[in-house]
């Protein structure tokens, strides 16, 4: 009789996860979306990347693509030269200017996505850097992940920033503030985006730092700090876990209803596909653009940013970090205060 019951039990909880899921869930209607995106990968006084420009416009054309809530009137989209502070700062009050002239600007979701280089105040040390910059960023001391992300000012490159014009300390702190994006200067542009909605995805070298300092930190443990050891799976596992923990740990500095979702920590390094691999993104862009058609874990015909989160995690460390060594190994982080939007409609 045991042995039946377990039986019927199982049918029964399988009948049920299958109403849950895919088969049985309701229509959701997505909201609205509004989005910008830039990828650099030709810059002006830095050495150059191979994929940033690509995998800005498949991030482009993942979002405008049948179904999933985003116009291509509602999504900026800025490659190479384009790519510019300047104009950046321009693009963010024009969306913000069209979410907020809507009856409910709330009822609506905004997607910030940028790739290109990265760097942060906390590193310390900065090799390959010319001497002033070195110079600059070791004025900072170092600063590990997660307690470090946020306490210093860290940092995305647009196109014209240029590392050979400064001539001491001050001007590198002047080009800062002309061509790159601090997390500073994001969090203010968030603000001004009235969306409920505002998820940010960077794929930069140290990108982890634009996860802020408040309580929901970034989720992956501690423990790891790029020491040579390695990444453990374990650690992927409880990152994931962690996120579905911060539901009561209140809102991050860039606010509540933002969640980030960054390629590496603030003190390692993103990684691009070499080209004669024949896959032309960065290794992080590369598995969150399968997300869509791969990460919907429970079946109910979306992807939420904790599913793609994880999907992307377990990715990079089953394919990618096993063939990386000690500090070059890289996991993607998570910021988020409790919020779980969806990004994606399954397809």
């Amino acid at each position: 009789m045991s042995v039946v019951r377990t039986f019927l039990t199982c049918l029964l909880i399988g009948v049920a996860a299958s109403l849950l899921s895919g088969c049985g869930a309701l229509p959701v209607n997505l909201p609205r979306g509004f989005a910008i995106v830039y990828g650099v990968a030709d810059y002006s006084e830095i050495n150059d990347l191979n994929y940033s420009d690509n995998d800005a416009v498949d991030i482009y054309n993942l979002l405008t693509s049948d179904e999933q809530g985003f116009s291509p009137d509602d999504v900026i989209l800025r490659t190479e030269a384009d790519a510019t502070k300047t104009q950046l700062e321009i693009d963010f009050e024009d969306i913000a200017s069209q979410i907020n002239s809507l009856p409910d600007p709330t009822l609506t979701r905004f997607v910030f996505y940028f790739a290109g280089h990265g760097y942060g105040d906390g590193m310390g040390n900065p090799n390959g850097l010319p001497a002033v910059w070195q110079d600059y960023f070791n004025d900072s001391q170092d600063s590990s992940e997660p307690q470090g992300a946020g306490m210093y000012t860290d940092y995305i490159f647009l196109h014209d920033l240029s590392l050979v014009g400064p001539v001491s300390v001050e001007d590198v702190k002047l080009e800062l503030e002309r061509a790159a994006e601090s997390d500073d200067d994001l969090a203010l542009h968030l603000e001004k985006i009235a969306s409920r909605q505002r998820i940010v995805v960077i794929d930069a070298c140290h990108s982890g730092g634009f996860i802020g300092t408040g309580t929901a930190v970034d989720t992956v443990p501690p423990a790891y700090e790029g020491d040579g050891t390695g990444i453990s799976f374990i650690d992927g596992l409880a990152a994931i876990t962690l996120y579905a923990e911060n539901d009561s740990q209140g809102s991050a500095d860039i606010g509540p209803e933002t969640v980030v979702i960054t390629a590496a920590g603030e003190q390692e390094f993103s990684h691009e596909y070499l080209p004669w691999v024949g896959i032309e993104n960065g290794i992080f862009t590369h598995y969150f653009l399968e997300t869509a058609t791969m990460a919907d874990s429970n079946y109910d015909g979306y992807v939420t940013v904790s599913e793609a989160y994880g999907y992307v995690v377990r990715s990079i460390e089953a394919f990618e970090n096993p063939d990386l060594y000690g500090d070059w190994k890289f996991i993607p982080r998570l910021g988020a205060s409790g919020v779980d939007f969806v990004m994606f409609k399954a397809r």
